[in-house]
């Protein structure tokens, strides 16, 4: 993926509660795992009450979903975690 692609889909990762809400899959591009969206449960209250998922198997504020656009496989997660984590 290109940075900016790559740019563009982080920003799905914040105050992205309707986002969840809204999708069947969900990916965690810091433990690269893919998941049913109905998993997560907790969301940080971000600033004016804004909400950001946290990953229910490591606790990471790293999860998109599905309805974000950007596509929830491996790879994607894999280039992900490549540029956000590395």
């Amino acid at each position: 993926m290109k940075e900016q692609e790559l740019k563009a889909a982080h920003k799905c990762s914040t105050y992205n509660q309707p986002q969840i809400l809204s999708s069947k899959l969900c990916g965690c591009f810091y433990c690269e795992r893919i998941f049913d969206a109905t998993e997560v449960y907790r969301f940080l209250e971000e600033y004016k009450g804004d909400k950001t998922a946290w990953c229910p198997y490591c606790g990471i504020d790293a999860v998109i979903g599905d309805a974000s656009g950007f596509p929830i496989t491996k790879k994607f997660l894999s280039a992900m975690n490549k540029r956000w984590f590395h």
